[in-house]
């Protein structure tokens, strides 16, 4: 199972987000440069065994740690009711 603090996890380690530290709210905007989001997406498909297009994703997915949770879950089939 994919928790949320998992997702946290990944973007706070990355040091890729500077501004954001272990305080930062699942519902938080995040500020993703395209470098960011491509490390991010890689990460994500390595971790958790999933692949993400980034060609026609939809940004809305990453903007905030709790939409990257569900994007996972969705991709890992466990966020259907």
């Amino acid at each position: 199972m994919v928790h949320i603090a998992d997702i946290k996890s990944i973007v706070i380690e990355s040091g890729l987000f500077q501004t954001l530290d272990e305080q930062v709210e699942s519902d938080m905007p995040l500020q993703l440069d395209s470098f960011s989001l491509i490390w991010l997406i890689e990460q994500l498909e390595r971790r958790y065994r999933i692949s993400i297009d980034y060609r026609t994703l939809d940004l809305e997915h990453f903007s905030t740690i709790r939409k990257i949770h569900r994007l996972v879950l969705d991709k890992l089939g466990a966020g259907q009711p």
